[in-house]
This record gives C-alpha cells, sequence and structure tokens, in this order.
C-alpha cells in the first residue's frame, strides 16, 4: 500500500502537502519542547524555590496527551506507525495487497470508533464541567482525543484506497512498515 504524505495529493511537491507535513512537525516538536520545559519549571519551583506546584503536573499530563494523539496522527499519514505485518511476506503479492488493504480498513474503523468514544467522554466532561488546571476546562484537554482518532481513520482509509505498489517493491525500498 502506498504511503501518502499528509494533505495534498500525495505528490511529493505538492505546496499544501508540504505546508500541512511543516505544520505538524512544528506541533509535534514545539508540544515536547513545552513537555520538557514545563517539567523543569516544576522542578526548580519545587526544588530550588521550594513552590509546590501540583498543577503543573496535570499540564504536563495534558501536553502529554496532546503530543501523543498528534504524534500518533502524524506517524500514520507517513506510515511510521505500529503495525504487525503478521504473515504478509509469506503470501503471494495479490493476496498480501489485499490482506493490507483489509488491515488498513480495519484500522480506520477502530479508529473512528474510538473517535466517537473520545468524543462521548468529552461531551460528558463538557456536562460535568471540571476544571483540568487554571481555568482550563477538562474537556478542552481530552477534545484531541477525537479529534486524533478522526484524522487517524481518515489517513488509513486514504491509504487503504489509494492505489497500491506490489509488495515486492515494498519490501526493497527499505520501508519500515
Amino acid at each position: 500500500m502506498n504511503c501518502l504524505p499528509p494533505g495534498g495529493d500525495g505528490r511529493p511537491d505538492d505546496p499544501s502537502g508540504r505546508l500541512i507535513s511543516s505544520i505538524e512537525s512544528a506541533a509535534v516538536v514545539n508540544l515536547l519542547l513545552l513537555v520538557f520545559l514545563t517539567g523543569l519549571l516544576r522542578l526548580v519551583l519545587e526544588h530550588l524555590v521550594s513552590i509546590q506546584a501540583r498543577w503543573l503536573d496535570d499540564l504536563i499530563s495534558a501536553l502529554l496527551l496532546w503530543f501523543v494523539m498528534i504524534g500518533s496522527a502524524v506517524a500514520a499519514g507517513h506510515c511510521r506507525h505500529l503495525r504487525v505485518q503478521g504473515c504478509e511476506s509469506w503470501l503471494p503479492p495479490p493476496l498480501a495487497k489485499a490482506t493490507r488493504r483489509l488491515s488498513f480498513l480495519a484500522a480506520a474503523l477502530v479508529s473512528l470508533m474510538l473517535a466517537w468514544h473520545g468524543l462521548q467522554a468529552v461531551l460528558m466532561e463538557f456536562e460535568f464541567n471540571q476544571l483540568a488546571f487554571g481555568r482550563i476546562p477538562v474537556w478542552v484537554v481530552q477534545l484531541i482525543v477525537p479529534i486524533g482518532f478522526v484524522v487517524m481513520s481518515a489517513r488509513f482509509g486514504a491509504i487503504a484506497l489509494s492505489t497500491p505498489i506490489s509488495v515486492s517493491e515494498q519490501h526493497h525500498s527499505g520501508s519500515n512498515e
């Protein structure tokens, strides 16, 4: 199965695909940097200034959730997600292609179901109206879950429905699927 670059029409020279990829990369890098700096700030406040800022733990957890969901969506778009190939290498190429297509379709459906349940959790948190930290409600922090799974579902579906490449090309291209 051919993995498409994120966004655009799938061509490497597509400006919209490059823009989306740049935005995704910047988001992942900046979130990781924020997690690191927030953890460092917490350590400095607690150990050097003797100020307990427990809300920073909650902020770090929220940032990690966003980092994982955005990173997972990016990995799915670049076919760098965890994947069990199973018996694909033992199957004849036409059957291996069909198996691969079905596995990506299954991943798209599972991701869509997880998005639905994530949305239900967000709606429930919206009703409870609890705060995660500061004035940020819990539902705002959790909103990334359904969004991330919808993006993953769309990407898995696009890969499953894209024009397949031959199995031999994929095995010899050095792909890390």
